[in-house]
């Protein structure tokens, strides 16, 4: 079962910056991650299995949960009416094998978030050799699926690892456009499998999931240019990357590693920088929700 816990909160300006991000301590390893998971009762959480939404301002709920799963939905916008929650700028979503014990609402006077339920997203079950006869037929997602569970199979399906076959189907699905084959192959030629190691490989896939706006892959591909692994040594690409990765994760930690960079840098360097890093942003307004930080500006 698929099952996702699902929260909608109202947080004014006035609410804590930090509410979600990762603190890690070294000296008190009881601390929670985060301000969220204490308030939930915990002090740990995988946060590749939270997704957080925010908007600068209130929206109907309806837009707020529009990307919802069609099983989900329904149910949350009704609780929303039972509730009588009309609008919200905050949606969190935490996804199987990351659950909160014992999710809660939380009300205080800067802001007010609202445990919604646990709902079952569960796709109708595909076998493996329904899956493999879809991809040999040309199914691109099939393809994209099937390399996917190669690399990164369920833990009690360890034994599926082939980092062959998954290169095999993710590059397929590659050739179709299938975008999230990109961090996949990246991973692969990067940090999965020691035969398949290519840094020039993995920057490759890892610019174009950057250039189509993967979170992490921004901080990737940054990472890479910075170093210059895989790619000659650019450090304004590197900073653009990074301003854009930023733009996005009110992280102060990860604002520090920018800096950093900035540093080392002459001012029109961090200039053409920013010029680059805005220009992509502009030509992104396809989706302007994308960039929820637009106002956030790490550099200046």
């Amino acid at each position: 079962m698929k099952l996702t816990q699902i929260w909608v909160g109202r947080f004014t300006p006035e609410a804590p910056k930090d509410y979600f991000t990762e603190v890690y301590s070294e000296d008190d390893e009881d601390l929670p991650l985060s301000r969220f998971i204490g308030e939930q009762g915990q002090t740990w959480l995988d946060h590749d299995w939270l997704e957080i939404t925010k908007k600068d301002t209130l929206v109907p709920i309806a837009e707020l949960v529009k990307y919802l799963g069609h099983k989900s939905k329904p149910k949350v916008l009704a609780k929303a009416q039972e509730l009588d929650i009309s609008q919200a700028n905050v949606l969190i979503v935490i996804y199987p094998d990351a659950h909160i014990g014992a999710p809660r609402s939380v009300h205080t006077e800067t802001y007010m978030l609202d445990y919604m339920g646990t709902y079952d997203n569960s796709a109708k079950i595909v076998t493996m050799e329904e899956q493999i006869a879809k991809a040999e037929s040309g199914h691109s997602k099939s393809q994209a699926a099937l390399g996917s569970l190669y690399m990164f199979p369920a833990p009690r399906a360890k034994h599926l690892i082939d980092y062959d076959k998954a290169e095999y189907w993710l590059l397929k699905a590659a050739e179709q456009g299938e975008k999230s084959t990109y961090n996949r192959l990246y991973h692969l030629y990067y940090t999965q499998s020691e035969k398949h190691y290519n840094p020039e490989k993995a920057f490759y896939w890892v610019e174009l999931a950057a250039h189509w706006g993967g979170k992490t892959d921004l901080k990737f591909c940054a990472k890479m240019y910075e170093k210059g692994d895989g790619i000659a040594e650019n450090k304004v690409l590197a900073l653009k990357w990074h301003f854009l990765y930023s733009c996005q994760n009110e992280n102060d930690n990860y604002d520090k590693d920018l800096l950093s960079l900035k540093s080392q840098m002459s001012e029109s360097e961090i200039q053409e920088a920013e010029k680059l890093a805005l220009e992509w942003i502009e030509a992104k307004q396809y989706n302007p929700d994308y960039f929820r930080g637009l106002k956030r500006n790490p550099l200046r």
